[in-house]
């Protein structure tokens, strides 16, 4: 029973927390109650989307479970669309000084940035299987990599991002 009361109040006071870091908007509290049950709120509000890219994302969130009604897609997507930094602190998000040169350097910008900030790519550190396996994830997810492209991409991340 005293590990449940104590397991609710983490809860309560971790989501007290998220919420915090959340811009207030009409999509605020979807997020807090659909989207959180499953991911990092770090991993929500760092993707940088479109309108179109977030309406496709959670879309197949509902076909995998989700819990949002009819008309939560369209105010959770326009939620998550709108732009939550001033253009200077966005635009430093794509700093692409931090990355190194070489071959797949050009294709992460031109495709990992149109959803990610830089940071969440250059701050992994994963095995040359695991990031092949991401980058397959994230062509199968939208990102408009062909299958030599996904090769590059994922060997340039495993050569200067791996384990």
């Amino acid at each position: 029973m005293m590990r449940t009361i104590v397991a609710a109040l983490a809860l309560s006071c971790a989501l007290s927390a998220v919420a915090q870091t959340l811009p207030p908007g009409p999509g605020k509290d979807i997020v807090l109650s659909a989207c959180v049950q499953c991911h990092d709120l770090r991993w929500i509000v760092s993707q940088k989307k479109s309108e179109t890219a977030w309406r496709r994302t959670v879309n197949e969130m509902v076909w995998r479970g989700a819990p949002l009604v009819p008309g939560d897609v369209d105010v959770i997507t326009h939620y998550l669309s709108a732009p939550t930094q001033p253009p200077s602190t966005a635009a430093a998000a794509h700093d692409d000084s931090k990355l190194p040169p070489g071959q797949g350097r050009n294709l992460v910008l031109a495709t990992c940035v149109q959803c990610h900030a830089l940071g969440v790519t250059t701050s992994q550190r994963k095995t040359p299987d695991e990031w092949r396996t991401s980058v397959e994830r994230m062509a199968h997810l939208g990102a408009k990599l062909n299958g030599r492209e996904i090769v590059i991409v994922a060997q340039y991340l495993a050569r200067e991002f791996g384990k």
